[in-house]
């Protein structure tokens, strides 16, 4: 089956890819893209600067609400299945893919780009995952103990340098 000339499971890596470069140009040459960064960096300092927060916010939930309704379609479309449930657990690859990407928890430091390759490496563990015999049953652990790492080491990468500053 094929869409827009690309075999169907291809169509979300090229619409991944598209929308990556987009968001990246986006978020590096564009006063928006900017304004986003300093509210994820300081919503207070952001707003005594002219940023109009509230605004802002709003546009940006309101783009990751319409991204997660694609990511959805998409992800129906490849699996051919539609349930509500077809993405639980996905939560935590997500915001470790994020973090392994550079992006902070606390907010304001990541990119497009560091994403990408966070979600890549995800992709690669979860599929190396199941090629090891046994491994399998352990994927959640395995994978928790991941993101807790990665939480642990973005934690004390946020403290070293707010002691450094």
């Amino acid at each position: 089956m094929h869409f827009l000339g690309l075999p169907l499971p291809l169509l979300p890596i090229a619409v991944m890819l598209v929308l990556a470069v987009i968001f990246h140009w986006f978020m590096l040459r564009t006063p928006w893209g900017r304004q986003i960064t300093a509210i994820g960096g300081n919503e207070v300092a952001a707003r005594f600067s002219g940023v109009r927060v509230g605004r802002i916010k709003l546009l940006m939930y309101l783009l990751g609400g319409i991204l997660a309704g694609l990511s959805g379609v998409m992800l129906s479309a490849v699996e051919k299945l539609g349930r509500f449930d077809l993405a639980t657990g996905y939560e935590l690859d997500i915001i470790a893919a994020a973090v392994v990407g550079g992006a902070s928890l606390s907010g304001g430091r990541g990119s497009v780009l560091g994403a990408v390759i966070g979600s890549l490496i995800f992709g690669v563990l979860r599929i190396g995952l199941t090629q090891i015999a046994g491994a399998a049953n352990y994927e959640r652990l395995i994978v928790g103990i991941v993101v807790v790492a990665i939480v642990i080491m973005d934690q004390l990468t946020a403290r070293k340098e707010t002691k450094t500053a």
